[in-house]
């Protein structure tokens, strides 16, 4: 989504600087609306796939 170089720095924050915290990741978006919404998606279809995933040993 975000390409190689920028993707790894997001990745980076996300696990490293913020510890996965998402109001921190939200924070650190700010001023960068378009990047921000695309953090939040893919966040959101790893949810759903995580959800998804759960179905399959009955577990909701």
């Amino acid at each position: 989504t975000f390409g190689k170089t920028q993707g790894s720095h997001y990745y980076d924050k996300w696990m490293n600087s913020f510890n996965r915290n998402l109001w921190d990741m939200i924070a650190y978006f700010r001023g960068e609306g378009e990047n921000g919404q695309k953090f939040c998606d893919m966040l959101g279809k790893q949810i759903e796939v995580y959800r998804e995933n759960r179905k399959h040993y009955g577990i909701y």
